[in-house]
């Protein structure tokens, strides 16, 4: 099994627990999933579907502005994370939705599930118990990654941009867009709340572009 074939079987057991909790009361429900193939890696799942998400108090995006942008535009927020750096600890990913009840079916929340799947199944293939060789990077020291939150050069860390371009390109493949344009889609909200101006999303659109040339993946 392929890590893209991994990501849609993610994609898809996120969705069922989406399903199933249509009608419930608007509040979080967390799900723990198991996988052993063909990496081992447990999956805590956060699903509230809602017609509103607070700025301020919600419980997993109240300090992700961009993803509260996003839920006023698309009707859905999604938030995805990764543990387990440490080759004897497990590896664990992560993954918050909050869906409007209308946008359950909607082929772009499935793709920007799709997205956050393959960009979270990178990160722990490239450290930890699931180690690839193929997806070596040089890890950024903490500090380095802290610093970096604060502006434009998160989204070019030397383990973040082999994520981003996956994920994009999963959900290039699943909407039928190109990866350019899902990375300004993906970057936009960014550029709204002031976060990184025109010129550093252009940056990390060409260093984007430049690693998708390097390993062949269509980015236009």
């Amino acid at each position: 099994m392929q890590l893209s074939e991994l990501s849609q079987n993610i994609t898809n057991d996120i969705l069922r627990l989406i399903q199933q909790n249509v009608g419930k009361p608007e509040r979080y429900r967390s799900f723990d999933l198991e996988y052993k193939d063909p990496i081992y890696f447990d999956l805590k799942v956060n699903i509230k579907i809602t017609d509103t998400l607070h700025p301020t108090r919600d419980l997993y995006f109240k300090t992700i502005p961009s993803e509260v942008l996003k839920f006023e535009k698309f009707g859905f927020a999604i938030d995805g994370d990764s543990f387990g750096g440490d080759n004897e600890d497990g590896a664990e990913i992560e993954i918050s939705v909050a869906v409007d009840q209308t946008q359950i079916n909607s082929p772009k929340l499935q793709a920007r599930i799709l997205d956050v799947a393959r960009h979270e199944v990178e990160h722990i293939v490239q450290r930890g118990p699931n180690f690839s060789q193929d997806h070596k990077v040089k890890i950024p020291r903490p500090l380095t990654r802290e610093i970096a939150k604060s502006d434009y050069r998160y989204f070019i860390l030397s383990d973040e941009i082999p994520a981003q371009v996956r994920g994009l390109a999963e959900e290039a493949r699943h909407s039928g867009q190109t990866v350019k344009e899902c990375a300004i889609e993906y970057l936009t909200p960014f550029l709204e709340l002031g976060f990184i101006t025109r010129p550093q999303l252009e940056k990390v659109l060409s260093v984007w572009e430049a690693w998708s040339t390097q390993h062949n993946i269509k980015f236009t």
